[in-house]
């Protein structure tokens, strides 16, 4: 889930530098940020402030963290790998590694899941309501399996073009199917945790349609910027332009489309499943990540703000946001932690849980922030400065992990 940088040469000397894609990581930061003070907010916040008018324009904005998240996530797939296209391409250590990594992302999403990581309560009387749980699609296990998916892809593909022709059907397809998969009683044709990810009946929050639209529609945006003619940037910058007139045409006629109350798809959920909506938030992100793209412009080539030294240490004022922006992952789960707890911590839902007013939330809210980003701070100290020392570490929490699952009652 890192960041991505890229290697390329400098114009001015010999000398590889390192490039990030900052507008990247202004992205994620900007989901992170929605991320916890969202979930904080409707957690702790009491039913009457929740109950007011900007709440509900609070919510709206707050709908805008997992789309934003899922395209991010598609735009660093997209870089990578078609900066890196023979390695990834080939059944060799990168693309194992690559598939590890999913594969752990999608363990941690389905431990998430189970009730106070007890095995025993999947087991027991009560297993049918646990297991509709733990089998539900949140967001861990949607980019895990799309970017199993993306990868095999890749493999099958010989050029780039193809590979983001079939990219930029399959988001086509999910997006497009939408009103009508959800109509489908795919629980009574398959297993609930293969129908988990088709639609939202088995109470999937991120079903892959139409939600892997972000996904795939942030490959092809990552493709359609990306360049690969050994100059000093891997970004073609002249095409933001057109990625922005591109996003303001897709928000106007999505939005002109749903006043007009066009419907070829007959009845369905606005708000989860319509084209229309889904082009409008598409739209909104990309405007949004034109806007970072021209800022990184401006300060990396205009004002030479952007400066990173050969062992690719970021300067103090963006090493803030980069090291959140890498470590999104485990931001998720810590807030997560903090809000409805774990066998290692009380909630802070159980303290006060829908009791609190807007100041004492934002109080609260700040107080989370804090904590991330100390442990954060902590963890990616750990896993860059001391390697061999974060495997150990690693290895340790998913003993304790695999312990509370067996032993906890």
């Amino acid at each position: 889930m890192n960041s991505t940088s890229y290697e390329a040469p400098c114009a001015s000397t010999a000398v590889a530098a390192t490039h990030r894609w900052h507008a990247l990581d202004w992205l994620r930061f900007l989901a992170v940020v929605m991320m916890v003070q969202g979930h904080s907010f409707t957690a702790l916040m009491n039913p009457a402030e929740r109950s007011q008018q900007w709440f509900a324009i609070h919510n709206y904005v707050h709908g805008y963290t997992a789309p934003i998240f899922f395209f991010a996530a598609g735009l660093a797939f997209g870089f990578v790998t078609l900066h890196k296209w023979e390695r990834f391409r080939q059944w060799g250590i990168p693309m194992k590694k690559r598939l590890v990594r999913y594969g752990w992302i999608l363990f941690i999403g389905y431990v998430l899941h189970i009730p106070n990581l007890s095995l025993h309560r999947l087991v027991g009387p009560d297993a049918s309501r646990y297991w509709d749980i733990v089998l539900q699609v949140n967001a861990l296990q949607h980019i895990a399996v799309v970017m199993m998916g993306c990868t095999l892809c890749a493999w099958l593909c010989r050029q780039r073009k193809y590979f983001l022709w079939l990219i930029g059907l399959l988001g086509v397809l999910a997006v497009g199917m939408g009103p009508w998969a959800w109509r489908v009683p795919i629980e009574r044709i398959l297993p609930d945790v293969f129908a988990a990810y088709f639609n939202a009946n088995t109470g999937s929050i991120f079903p892959l349609i139409p939600w892997m639209g972000f996904i795939c529609f942030g490959i092809v945006a990552a493709g359609f910027l990306y360049r690969d003619d050994n100059t000093s940037t891997p970004l073609h910058y002249g095409r933001v332009k057109i990625l922005c007139a591109i996003a303001v045409m897709l928000v106007g006629l999505s939005e002109f489309l749903h006043l007009h109350d066009v419907n070829p798809f007959g009845a369905h959920n606005y708000w989860k499943t319509s084209p229309w909506f889904f082009g409008t938030r598409l739209g909104v992100i990309l405007a949004v990540l034109c806007l970072f793209c021209g800022l990184e412009y401006l300060l990396r080539y205009r004002f030479k703000s952007l400066t990173h030294h050969q062992n690719n240490r970021p300067s103090y004022g963006s090493s803030i946001i980069e090291v959140a922006s890498q470590e999104s992952l485990f931001i998720y789960v810590v807030h997560l932690m903090m809000l409805y707890g774990s066998p290692l911590n009380r909630s802070l839902t159980g303290c006060w849980g829908e009791q609190l007013s807007v100041l004492q939330s934002t109080v609260v809210t700040l107080g989370i922030f804090l904590a991330c980003a100390l442990l954060t701070a902590g963890w990616h100290w750990l896993k860059t400065q001391r390697p061999r020392q974060f495997q150990w570490f690693k290895y340790a929490l998913l003993f304790l992990t695999l312990a509370f699952l067996v032993l906890n009652p």
